[in-house]
């Protein structure tokens, strides 16, 4: 009976862990099926578009609270293609942390919460395929 209580219990420790961690696999392109263009004093010749192709992943990104609020966290390293980039989380705020897959120079972005208060984030960056694609998957660790 006790092997199986601490059994049980390091299953739930296990759990726990898990539920904690987040990770988010960005897509390589994602694309824009509508959108509005607004741009003040343009000539009555000219017009906004908004390219409705494929925007291709660019960067990662890693947000303390909302990324609307711009407050883009620094990665501890600086990553080059087939690499890892890690942030470290010393005190995130109240609204927690985001993790933000940017395509097209960031004209685009897919976002998640991350589950609990995590301590660090990761990216694995890969270039491959042809044309080369950049492939990224951001996960985060309580």
């Amino acid at each position: 009976m006790r092997q199986f209580i601490v059994f049980a219990g390091l299953v739930l420790a296990s759990l726990s862990a898990s539920a904690q961690d987040s990770r988010l696999i960005c897509p390589e392109r994602v694309r824009l099926d509508s959108g509005t263009v607004a741009a003040a004093d343009l000539p009555a010749s000219a017009e906004a578009l908004v390219t409705s192709g494929p925007q291709w992943l660019s960067s990662v990104s890693v947000f303390d609270g909302p990324p609307a609020r711009g407050a883009e966290l620094m990665p501890a390293n600086t990553g080059k293609n087939d690499s890892t980039i890690v942030w470290r989380i010393e005190s995130p705020s109240a609204q927690g942390v985001w993790l933000a897959c940017n395509y097209g120079s960031q004209v685009a972005r897919i976002v998640m919460k991350t589950e609990g208060t995590p301590s660090q984030c990761e990216a694995l960056m890969t270039r491959g395929g042809s044309p080369r694609v950049l492939r990224a998957t951001l996960s985060c660790k309580g």
